[in-house]
């Protein structure tokens, strides 16, 4: 059973300034809880027990976050605020977390590989801190689990994106149309002319021991070391495989326009405020 997860949590969020000049995008919330919370509580649901958080510069709130605070816990409890006292301490153990920082910023590979060690050559999910994908019915990281426990290969998550948003994913061209399939080939961010498809890269993957060789052997480009070549050299060997996440709705921080519509979806879902939200768009003038 896989037991670990990397989440990688070192970009700047320049596409969401200034609030993130102090506060990280991981940390922008999804109705009441930080996003970073939700993918771990996804994580946990799982089956994963120990999450190794790489951190960027300016993020120590994300510790602090999943750290007790005593005080609030006694303020509660004096209080009688059950419910909330609960909440907080349901955050507190979710799974075992540990924290890494990633003091220069150097790209996703080199991020990655900041947790070969605590790895240990064991096979672990990875992903990162502003996005995830929901669905009322399944668990984003049980379905690439449940296919690299099948198979044995790395499991990249993918998804179809529109032809014009080809140049900002890592584009793959796949053997089969099937939801489970082999990779031949992966180019980083293409024109659409170049693109060998529309099946993109969405993120979460499953991955094991074997990542960090490749790594290795990946060049620095623009003083970064990009998880893309690293792939690629799997392709090379035959074991990198693609899982389409036909089912899910993403859930993405990382700009505002995405952020108002996350919130919104989720909000939707939400029994408690979903007949009011609605009535409100229903009534709202814009006039």
């Amino acid at each position: 059973m896989i037991k670990k997860a990397v989440v990688l949590c070192g970009g700047l969020a320049t596409r969401f300034l200034p609030f993130c000049k102090s506060i990280p995008k991981e940390m922008l919330p999804l109705i009441d809880k930080p996003l970073i919370q939700v993918i771990v509580e996804q994580l946990s649901e799982a089956g994963i027990t120990d999450i190794m958080i790489i951190l960027g510069r300016n993020k120590e709130c994300i510790v602090n976050h999943f750290d007790r605070n005593i005080e609030l816990e006694e303020r509660l409890k004096a209080t009688n605020k059950t419910q909330a006292l609960e909440t907080i301490k349901r955050t507190e153990n979710l799974a075992n977390i540990y924290f890494k920082r990633q003091i220069v910023p150097k790209g996703t590979g080199h991020a990655i590989n900041m947790a070969k060690d605590w790895v240990n050559n064991e096979p672990f999910v990875m992903c990162f801190g502003d996005e995830t994908f929901y669905s009322d019915s399944s668990n984003v990281f049980k379905e690439l689990i449940h296919e690299y426990e099948k198979h044995g290969d790395f499991v990249i998550s993918t998804v179809e994106v529109a032809e014009k948003d080809i140049p900002l994913y890592g584009i793959v061209k796949r053997e089969t149309n099937d939801s489970y399939y082999k990779i031949e080939e992966f180019v980083e961010k293409p024109s659409i002319e170049k693109a060998p498809s529309n099946i993109a890269n969405a993120g979460p993957a499953v991955l094991d021991g074997r990542i960090f060789d490749y790594i290795d052997k990946c060049p620095e480009v623009n003083l970064e070391v990009g998880i893309t070549d690293a792939y690629c050299l799997a392709i090379h060997d035959g074991f990198l495989y693609g899982k389409m996440l036909d089912n899910f709705h993403k859930l993405d921080l990382g700009n505002k326009k995405s952020f108002i519509t996350s919130n919104i979806y989720m909000a939707l879902k939400n029994e408690d405020i979903k007949e009011e939200i609605v009535e409100y768009i229903k009534n709202l003038d814009l006039k």
